[in-house]
């Protein structure tokens, strides 16, 4: 269901291409509006959609509340999510939140969803279930859906995997969550968090330093060759590919990324350290960040 153009293009031929409304990526608004002056064009357009196709033929409307891989950190204004909502009540379509990447304390929160004071019908998740221990996902439904599919309905919902439900990953998920609950260290990724993105701030400092963005640990820095303009690099320069190697060097593992802007161009970084990461290992983390980034500054950029 992604719109990120570069995982799909080989595979177009036999995917569904459901239809899609702009992200609300505030750096580079789809409508050229400021944040300030905007009045929300990005959620209402979910609207247009649905009456240009027709509230019957859509199911279910799914959105990241923080962005995860395809503009690392974006996330919209505290009014966003409370709009689509209430265009999903109205048409009668479900909200489904993908917390995959931003669930189980990685925002500062329990979901990243509860930063805007909605609750979706759907919660996708993994990851963080686990803390990468042992693969685990799930579908998390509001009791009126339970009751439709499991009382009111047939009693099954057919889905399958080969390890689906295996009790090794369900107890790991287990104790990792109930270790990160009494370790409190959901309050520690949104304190720390906040901690890393003040001392991110000075990153500005380099030219090719476009956006640092995010919620707690899940912050994305986006790459651009003019700060004032926002032109982004050409894709050939594989400005993300250098950085993130220049990072390696460092000691430092990144995720990168690209096609923000238009489908090919627009590099950016994903930093998302472990949530019981200490003050001193962000200290650490933004000393080997910024090496990374001067390394990649001079050797490739003069």
């Amino acid at each position: 269901m992604t719109g990120i153009t570069g995982r799909r293009k080989i595979y177009d031929p036999i995917l569904i291409n459901f239809p899609k409304i702009n992200q609300a990526y505030c750096y580079r608004c789809p409508h050229k509006l400021s944040c300030n002056n905007c009045n929300m064009e990005c959620a209402y357009e979910l609207e247009e959609k649905i009456i240009r196709i027709g509230a019957d033929n859509i199911s279910a409307f799914i959105a990241e509340p923080i962005i995860g891989s395809a503009v690392p950190g974006a996330n919209p204004p505290k009014e966003y999510f409370k709009i689509i909502r209430g265009i999903c009540d109205k048409y009668d379509i479900l909200l489904i939140i993908d917390e995959v990447m931003a669930g189980f304390g990685r925002t500062g929160k329990n979901f990243g969803i509860d930063h805007y004071g909605v609750v979706p019908d759907i919660i996708t998740a993994a990851k963080g279930m686990s803390c990468g221990y042992a693969p685990i996902g799930a579908a998390i439904v509001n009791e009126e859906i339970f009751k439709t599919i499991m009382i009111k309905g047939s009693g099954h919902f057919v889905h399958g995997h080969t390890y689906g439900g295996n009790p090794l990953s369900a107890a790991i998920s287990d104790c990792v969550l109930k270790i990160s609950k009494r370790e409190k260290y959901y309050d520690n990724a949104a304190k720390q968090g906040k901690c890393l993105m003040n001392k991110l701030q000075r990153l500005y400092e380099y030219p090719i330093v476009g956006e640092v963005r995010g919620k707690g640990l899940m912050i994305g820095i986006e790459f651009v060759k003019n700060q004032q303009t926002k032109e982004p690099f050409e894709a050939k320069a594989k400005l993300k590919d250098k950085f993130t190697q220049c990072c390696f060097d460092a000691g430092l593992v990144v995720y990168p990324g690209g096609g923000s802007v238009d489908g090919v161009r627009g590099d950016h970084v994903l930093i998302a350290p472990p949530i019981n990461i200490t003050e001193n290992e962000v200290d650490e983390l933004v000393i080997r960040l910024e090496k990374g980034l001067k390394g990649c500054v001079e050797n490739y950029m003069t």
